[in-house]
């Protein structure tokens, strides 16, 4: 394994960029499934202010919570792994 030095503001913006993406992800399958953020957290036995925060990227969800996300919306959900850009 290779020891490779991070820089921790790129890091962090990382992560949350990939929380963002995340939830912008999210606003388009539930409205196709056309669902209000209340009725999406309805049926997943959650608050809509728990949905909000997703789809704000303002929360990291877990595997389980997407899993149960697309249980919700009859998807199947994917997770891909890039390469960083040089």
């Amino acid at each position: 394994m290779r020891n490779r030095t991070v820089n921790p503001l790129l890091a962090k913006y990382t992560y949350y960029r990939t929380r963002h993406a995340s939830g912008c992800r999210l606003v388009p399958a539930r409205e196709e499934a056309s669902l209000t953020q209340r009725e999406l957290a309805g049926r997943m036995g959650t608050s809509q202010a728990a949905i909000a925060r997703l789809e704000a990227g303002g929360v990291g969800a877990t595997v389980t919570t997407i899993q149960r996300i697309a249980d919700t919306l009859g998807l199947t959900p994917t997770i891909e792994l890039h390469r960083p850009a040089a």
